[in-house]
């Protein structure tokens, strides 16, 4: 699933070169080797503290960039960027579990003021789903969650890094019901794997047909089912859906009935 998805968004639509995600942004691409920028980091251990830090941003946010110097607006002292989380290192694992947040944002030097977002470039939203791609291959998914919640925090309407989030999720599902397959974790990602993959379909560009079917199935398995059925079926009808997807949906259909 990693493999297909990296190279749907990649850059180079061949996949002899490779198989790494390469978001493009704004007037640029970025390209191997990102790196993102060096930034301290606020742990946040207290739950009722930490929901005050939203998980989700308008698609309007768009903060200060990096890369560049900012001041504060009450102080005037110069702002630094620090990523804001309940995860980490330093965080709690029951306050992550409950409120898992990971948002780039800005603290003044002088008056300790906390704001957000921060506007990554695009070489660091590069590094960040790249990163968060192999951690989620290795296993490590609370890893590969904090860097997609940071890049869809900065960029909330970046398709790649929704869709790419989604399919950890189902991942995860998978891992988890080969494992304890505990209902509350299998929900909780189901219903967080559902949310991505709308709305990457609401950005622009919108994800691909490949991830109408992935929706599609999730909903037709999980419900709602004639939601899913009804976008399984639009999807077999669309001529942008190879031969072999609209196969997997017939025996999808005809196997459940």
């Amino acid at each position: 699933m990693w493999k297909h998805l990296r190279r749907w968004f990649s850059s180079d639509s061949d996949p002899a070169n490779g198989d790494r995600a390469e978001p493009s942004g704004p007037g640029e691409g970025a390209g191997e080797g990102s790196r993102e920028e060096p930034r301290a980091v606020v742990t946040l251990r207290n739950l009722e503290v930490a929901r005050k830090f939203p998980q989700e941003l308008p698609d309007d946010a768009m903060g200060p960039a990096t890369g560049e110097r900012h001041t504060c607006g009450s102080c005037g002292g110069a702002l630094k960027g620090v990523i804001i989380t309940t995860g980490g290192p330093f965080g709690d694992p029951a306050v992550w579990d409950a409120y898992p947040l990971a948002l780039d944002g800005w603290q003044c030097e002088q008056c300790e003021n906390i704001s957000f977002p921060a506007f990554l470039s695009p070489d660091e939203i590069a590094a960040l789903i790249n990163a968060s791609i192999a951690s989620a291959q290795a296993g490590a998914f609370d890893e590969a969650e904090y860097g997609f919640r940071r890049a869809i925090s900065s960029w909330p309407t970046y398709m790649p890094a929704r869709v790419n989030f989604g399919s950890m999720c189902l991942d995860r599902i998978r891992a988890e019901q080969e494992g304890e397959n505990r209902t509350e974790v299998v929900d909780r990602y189901a219903k967080l794997a559902e949310a991505q993959f709308r709305k990457s379909l609401t950005c622009e560009p919108p994800a691909p047909i490949q991830v109408r079917f992935m929706l599609g199935r999730l909903l037709y398995r999980r419900g709602p089912k004639d939601e899913g059925a009804a976008m399984l079926e639009a999807v077999m009808k669309s001529p942008e859906t190879p031969a072999s997807l609209r196969k997997e949906i017939e025996v999808l259909l005809v196997g459940t009935n």
